[in-house]
């Protein structure tokens, strides 16, 4: 991003010299009045913006964090799952096997 040349401070400082040809004064100051009042909205908005820019990159680093504490009990429920699953295979094969062993 550019750098400004200019802040609300140094357009207030900003003096200049009157020659015989030269602008009306308070017409200059005039319209640095409002160059300043404007440089001043714009500070004020670009301060407002970086709060509310670091306010939700905090709640995305909160929701990230989360989302990887879900994910890794996600996969825990899984790999669980997956062994009950496997349980339920063996003891319904015992249970067949017994059928055939006990049927005779």
């Amino acid at each position: 991003m550019k750098q400004l040349h200019l802040s609300s401070q140094l357009i207030y400082d900003k003096s200049f010299n009157v020659d015989f040809k030269g602008y009306t004064p308070q017409e200059v100051d005039q319209y640095l009045d409002m160059i300043i009042q404007d440089y001043e909205m714009f500070e004020a908005k670009i301060k407002e913006l970086q709060d509310t820019l670091t306010h939700y990159e905090q709640i995305i680093s909160e929701l990230n964090q989360n989302n990887q504490t879900l994910t890794g009990k996600l996969n825990s429920l899984q790999q669980m799952n997956k062994g009950d699953g496997s349980m339920i295979d063996l003891i319904r094969r015992v249970a067949r096997l017994e059928e055939v062993v006990f049927k005779d």
